[in-house]
């Protein structure tokens, strides 16, 4: 935990297994939830505690106030009802001229694929509304463009914060609040060096599952591109990805990294029983975690499974990834030019390697 942090006596216990938190009723915990958010929210932003607010968060935000919470978190202004209607009117008539063929044609594919099975968004014109804010993301951000994975982000959004604007305003925020946008251009840099950074971290805090992931030659790629990308909207389901969105709004890509360790601890004792890298890869295909959201949160940070993981030494991990990616990238395609014009020969560039 971050120096000076007072953890709460229901988040201190052993790592996989945390105590259990005092009962409560749903009740209860709306109403604590929603005290704590008056005090915090009548303070002067000057004084207030940086601490309060996550600490808060990981009880839950009830879900008649998540909306106001992540529009917080994102520093984007919470809509009024009278202002929905027209902000769903403004994106919804983007004009798709601009975008290409293929763009298009992979947006329409990922919208069919987004939350099929969720009745809610399906009956809401949550589809429609999706299709208006990927054509809008892609529109306004030539370089981005659209990647697959936006969709389910997108589509959380517009869920909570039921408005196509307000979605995409968060679309965009969220990539920038978690200095992400690498993930989904220029060759993917900095997935593939976070997903460094986490075998890192994995390896320091679950030494054993790192072992037979290692002894399976386990990429861990094969998680990331689907843990991150979408932010573990792919994997986890209803509440417990909201309250996952919960933390992640409030304390950024450290709750990325917190989730991601906690959700292979809770799967260590399968992790271990692997025999294969085909069974280990079965395993990592079909893995839906069943746990509360409480208990993978409670993982997430916990002193004596997560610990520490300091903003600034987490910044300075990802950057020196990042650049021993970009600079692998760079002796690979130097090798690459030299081998198709003939100036070195093959054994020569394998040896190099």
């Amino acid at each position: 935990r971050r120096g000076g942090d007072v953890w709460p006596s229901w988040l201190q216990g052993s790592a996989v297994n945390p105590p259990t938190r005092p009962k409560e009723t749903s009740k209860q915990i709306s109403e604590d939830f929603a005290t704590g958010w008056q005090r915090y929210c009548a303070r002067n932003p000057r004084l207030r505690d940086p601490k309060a607010l996550p600490l808060l968060v990981r009880q839950g935000v009830p879900q008649d106030l998540r909306c106001e919470v992540w529009s917080h978190c994102l520093g984007l202004p919470t809509p009024s009802a009278g202002s929905t209607a027209a902000a769903q009117e403004a994106v919804g008539t983007s004009d798709t001229e601009e975008l290409p063929a293929s763009i298009l044609d992979v947006i329409e594919a990922d919208v069919a694929r987004t939350f099929p099975n969720d009745k809610k968004f399906q009956e809401s014109g949550g589809p429609e509304s999706l299709r208006q804010v990927l054509i809008e993301l892609a529109k306004q951000d030539k370089e981005l463009g659209y990647c697959q994975s936006l969709n389910f982000i997108a589509a959380n959004f517009l869920m909570v914060l039921s408005s196509q604007e307000m979605a995409l305003a968060a679309v965009r925020q969220l990539i920038m609040k978690l200095q992400t946008r690498q993930w989904y251009t220029d060759g993917m840099r900095q997935l593939r060096g976070d997903t460094a950074v986490l075998e890192e971290m994995v390896r320091e805090r679950l030494p054993a599952v790192h072992q037979v992931l290692t002894l399976h030659r386990f990429d861990f790629l094969f998680v990331t591109s689907k843990w991150f990308l979408c932010l573990f909207a792919a994997t986890l389901t209803d509440e417990v990805l909201r309250r996952v969105w919960d933390v992640l709004l409030v304390d950024g890509i450290e709750a990325v990294f917190r989730i991601s360790i906690s959700l292979f601890a809770l799967h260590q004792e399968s992790i271990l029983q692997v025999k294969s890298e085909d069974g280990l890869i079965h395993m990592m295909q079909d893995w839906q975690p069943d746990c509360s959201p409480e208990v993978l949160i409670q993982n997430a940070y916990s002193p004596s499974l997560v610990g520490s993981i300091g903003r600034l030494e987490l910044d300075q991990r990802r950057k020196r990834a990042a650049e021993a990616i970009s600079n692998a990238d760079a002796r690979a395609e130097m090798r690459a030019t030299q081998l198709r014009r003939g100036g070195v020969r093959p054994a020569s560039v394998l040896s190099r390697q």
